[in-house]
């Protein structure tokens, strides 16, 4: 099963049984934890051999983002799943660090998500190949639409050095 797959199961079920969350001030903790439950029954159900952790931030190389779930197997230290939870718009600066991130691990799935609580969809910046795409989850249909493509115009080579793409 693959990680988006995963990942569509458990906001669905989220989607259904958390919606009360939304109602409490300062939620996104909460929202974030029942997201992570909801993902650690998804793999469960599939027999996948991954561990849910919240707030591990020494996964990251940079200190300014800190998945607020991390779905991974801790004995190899192999990531799966990284997600952070807003409850409005990731930044651009988080946005280009999902994006440096799925471009030193392509075997990790790096996603955000926008819970807005004041809306009837939800964001979802799913990142890879050098570039996010946007998706809108609904809260009434519980599924998901591309709904625009946003390209970096930056190429990360190492941690310590950018470098800019030319279109020639």
């Amino acid at each position: 099963m693959k990680q988006f797959d995963i990942f569509i199961l458990a906001l669905r079920d989220f989607e259904t049984n958390d919606r009360i969350l939304y109602n409490l001030p300062r939620n996104r903790t909460a929202l974030s934890h029942a997201l992570a439950v909801r993902i650690m029954k998804v793999l469960e159900k599939n027999s996948l051999p991954y561990s849910v952790d919240m707030a591990v931030s020494e996964t990251w190389s940079r200190k300014n983002l800190v998945p607020d779930i991390l779905v991974h197997n801790r004995e190899k230290g192999k990531k799966f799943l990284s997600v952070v939870c807003r409850n409005d718009y990731l930044s651009e600066d988080e946005q280009e660090e999902l994006i440096r991130l799925s471009s030193e691990n392509p075997k990790t799935l790096y996603l955000g998500l926008s819970f807005f609580p004041q809306k009837n969809y939800m964001l979802i910046y799913a990142a890879g190949g050098g570039k996010i795409e946007y998706l809108h989850f609904s809260r009434n249909t519980l599924t998901s639409e591309a709904v625009r493509v946003k390209t970096s115009d930056v190429v990360y080579e190492s941690d310590e050095q950018m470098a800019l793409k030319l279109n020639v």
